[in-house]
């Protein structure tokens, strides 16, 4: 495992968004694991980033889908980096 990095705090920038809600729906079987995660997340109004980009980071996942106010995205509205 890699070393952390350390973070100063005059190095702390405000989030760009904030998550004021999440729901998880983890279903363990014998062969594989599926988690369904919906969250509610809004711009930080105190962020002055205005750039709009949410990145979610994870390992070893497969995304199924993924929608914005319960619209799915097409495959070229979001990027998946392995």
């Amino acid at each position: 495992m890699p070393n952390p990095k350390t973070t100063y705090l005059k190095c702390y920038t405000p989030p760009t968004h904030l998550v004021s809600h999440i729901f998880l729906d983890i279903r363990i079987d014998s062969d594989k694991t599926t988690v369904r995660c919906v969250q509610q997340i809004k711009y930080n109004p105190l962020c002055s980033n205005s750039q709009n980009k949410i990145i979610l980071n994870g390992i070893d996942l497969n995304l199924i889908s993924i929608s914005i106010d319960s619209k799915p995205l097409n495959s070229n509205e979001y990027k998946c980096a392995s």
